[in-house]
């Protein structure tokens, strides 16, 4: 059950971030035009640029992840040297849902 609610909510948060992004892009433009134009364009160009676009996300987030690999013990000592962190709370303490408590209550072998 917590599968699916994480599935829908990803779902929901991956559409609302499409939405947003297409908003923003195409804002103060003539719809009508670009639709227009799309249409007269070859169709086998639109899948090749289709194509591209999946492939630079996926290279884009094959990037961030490596670089979150390797910069995760600076993260990590970064975090040890703050007065306070930051944690989810787990029965949502807070409406925020997060938890701020101080450094010396970390979890023993973390820093």
């Amino acid at each position: 059950m917590r599968n699916k609610k994480k599935a829908i909510f990803n779902t929901i948060f991956l559409i609302l971030i499409f939405s947003i992004t297409v908003y923003m892009v195409f804002k103060g433009e003539d719809l009508g035009e670009i639709i227009h134009t799309v249409r007269q364009a070859d169709p086998v160009y639109l899948l090749i640029s289709v194509v591209c676009v999946v492939l630079f996300i996926l290279g884009e987030s094959v990037i961030i992840f490596y670089m979150l690999m390797l910069s995760e013990l600076e993260l990590l000592s970064l975090f040890c040297e703050l007065p306070f962190a930051l944690s989810f709370c787990p029965l949502s303490e807070s409406p925020s849902g997060l938890c701020i408590f101080p450094s010396s209550e970390l979890p023993p072998g973390l820093c």
